[in-house]
């Protein structure tokens, strides 16, 4: 059984610039027999008639390697939550207890990742200025054309660029969840759309939610 899943969130544009290959000879390497890591990729079919098909161009011919893994959903940045869906989808199959879900631009502190109390929540994470399980308050956003929206009851989320962790009961939760505007605000905020899908859970005490300091920094 493999306890923990390091779950990289990444594109095509990513793996060719190189960034897979950065992880597997730095940070990545340090999970080696303590975690499994995969690289998570995206390209997403289209419905032609009876069938799906899918265009033809370069990142669509790739094979993945054993570590990578292709999701059906838009690969591009601004499409993180439904990304993370897939990776929730990927999870809930999986025998593991639970997902650390990092991005492959950030570098990750494995001992602190590996050491850091997780086993006990179900969303775990640096949720800074604000902890889990508070009730939700008013919050503004800005959507990616830089104009101002307004979540009336947004409850805490751990951030994502800290890198957070989720429990296999969690990862089911959230892949039956189909995000909505609503919910997480512009595409690119997963971490925003996971705190709310999770949110009233932990509040009601149905899952548990734990404060964790960042396992992760930037490149």
């Amino acid at each position: 059984m493999a306890p923990l899943i390091v779950a990289v969130k990444s594109t095509f544009e990513d793996l060719q610039a190189g960034e897979h290959d950065r992880v597997r000879s730095t940070w990545g390497a340090g999970f080696r027999g303590k975690a499994l890591l995969k690289f998570f990729i995206s390209r997403q079919t289209h419905r032609q008639g009876m069938f799906n098909t899918l265009p033809s161009n370069e990142s669509n011919s790739y094979t993945p390697k054993s570590d990578e893994y292709i999701l059906d959903v838009p690969d591009e940045r601004n499409s993180m939550v439904k990304k993370v869906r897939g990776i929730c989808k990927y999870v809930v199959d999986k025998v593991c207890s639970h997902v650390l879900i990092v991005d492959v631009l950030h570098n990750v502190d494995v001992q602190a990742a590996l050491s850091a109390p997780y086993e006990f929540a179900d969303y775990a994470g640096d949720f800074s200025p604000r902890y889990p399980g508070e009730a939700p308050e008013y919050v503004t956003f800005f959507d990616q054309n830089k104009m101002p929206v307004v979540m009336e009851q947004c409850y805490s989320w751990a951030r994502g660029d800290a890198g957070y962790y989720l429990s296999r009961k969690a990862t089911a939760e959230l892949s039956f969840n189909t995000p909505s505007v609503s919910q997480y605000v512009v595409g690119s905020q997963d971490d925003v759309w996971v705190g709310q899908v999770l949110g009233p859970d932990i509040v009601n005490g149905d899952f548990t939610g734990v404060q964790l300091e960042s396992v992760t920094d930037s490149i």
